[in-house]
């Protein structure tokens, strides 16, 4: 199956602008949830608490995978959501999205 990569917009209004020295990650710590800390080591935050890898900052919007689900976090209004399920992996391109289904879960 051949799909077109979907093009990464803005979904939701910029309420803020993102902090440049501000990461996102999984804490390998903290059974891999969904974290973000200051450069200098500082402000450690639980953001989505459930078990996440493959985790990557577009612009303001926080991509990553929680199991078979492609999740994104929206930086300025807090909101996580699940973008497409059955999700194998994934990968962003300039401004696309590139995703791979699980064909057996579809």
């Amino acid at each position: 199956m051949t799909t077109e990569p979907t093009v990464l917009t803005e979904t939701e209004p910029t309420l803020a602008a993102v902090d440049e020295s501000v990461f996102y990650f999984a804490n390998e710590l903290e059974y891999s949830r969904l974290y973000s800390q200051r450069y200098d080591g500082s402000d450690l935050k639980l953001i989505v608490d459930a078990y996440v890898y493959r985790v990557q900052q577009v612009g303001n919007s926080v991509y990553y995978l929680d199991y078979d689900n492609l999740c994104v976090y929206h930086i300025p209004t807090g909101k996580a959501s699940v973008l497409i399920e059955n999700v194998f992996d994934y990968t962003i391109d300039g401004n696309h999205l590139v995703y791979y289904l699980d064909m057996e879960e579809v």
